[in-house]
């Protein structure tokens, strides 16, 4: 018997222990949102936590941003990469750090941020190719796609691992079987999550969207993007999704897109190039 969702939201709501977004991400979110914040402000805000920092220049000075000289500050970082992509890089490294708890015996943290990783990788390469949407965006949307799981699996740790298991026993899409134990899926779950966030609208209605995109009235285009980042992800099996199934490509996507089965030679290399030079990334999940 499905739990009511009403019961589980404020069981969610109530939750002490609900993954919360580490001070410095949550402020420099609403900084960025600002047009009077300064690289400076910015600057001095992430130098605040030496670890984040530390990460932080690992990642801008990695083969996936490519640049031929050395960044040694954050503040040279915020001032050639912009706001929105030194804020990427501050998320990554904050909710990397996010468990689900004692959690489910059968949950796989890393891989399953490892499939995170790679959706976002995934989503920002098909927004570029694509021309949709905004890439920053879309690899923030990737990113947190999921994080649905993990409020599930920490908020009800013993049916999540039911879910798992159903997943497992009856070979059917993770989702499938959140909605048959829960009575609703992740992608429910995670847009309640990124609203306390204070994420943006169009973060929210991506992950909300990201199973059902023909359902999306707005910011359609990165919930698209989403959409097919998720399956090229699992196609191209870069961690684990919670089963070993790969969901099929709305038809609507195919159509708004304008895309068909001739694109996907070209758009497939490109992404395992950037999975490919994504390399520090996904080392700083393994901790």
């Amino acid at each position: 018997m499905a739990i009511d969702s009403d019961l589980l939201r404020k069981r969610v709501e109530r939750l002490e222990g609900l993954p919360t977004l580490p001070s410095v991400a949550s402020k420099l979110i609403s900084m960025t949102q600002s047009l009077k914040t300064s690289a400076t402000e910015v600057g001095e805000l992430i130098s605040k936590d030496q670890a984040l920092t530390t990460r932080v220049l690992k990642l801008v000075n990695s083969a996936y941003y490519g640049f031929p000289k050395q960044i040694t500050t954050v503040n040279h970082a915020v001032v050639i990469l912009g706001f929105s992509r030194v804020k990427n890089i501050v998320l990554a490294a904050s909710v990397f750090g996010i468990k689900s708890g004692k959690g489910p015996q059968r949950f796989d943290a890393v891989a399953f941020w490892r499939h995170c990783l790679g959706t976002a990788v995934c989503a920002r390469t098909l927004s570029k190719e694509l021309h949709r949407g905004e890439q920053e965006e879309a690899f923030v949307c990737g990113l947190l796609h999921d994080i649905g799981k993990v409020v599930l699996a920490q908020v009800s740790p013993g049916e999540y691992d039911q879910a798992l298991e159903l997943a497992e026993q009856k070979s059917c899409l993770i989702r499938d079987a959140e909605m048959e134990v829960f009575g609703l899926d992740h992608a429910e779950v995670g847009s309640w999550l990124v609203e306390r966030w204070k994420l943006p609208p169009g973060v929210q209605t991506a992950i909300q969207r990201h199973h059902s995109p023909r359902d999306t009235r707005k910011d359609r285009d990165t919930a698209f993007v989403v959409h097919l980042a998720d399956i090229f992800a699992r196609g191209l099996q870069v961690g684990s999704g919670g089963d070993p199934g790969i969901p099929l490509i709305d038809d609507a996507v195919v159509r708004d897109l304008g895309i068909n089965s001739d694109h996907f030679p070209v758009l497939i290399p490109k992404m395992v190039e950037d999975l490919k030079r994504s390399a520090e990334f996904f080392d700083m999940i393994e901790g």
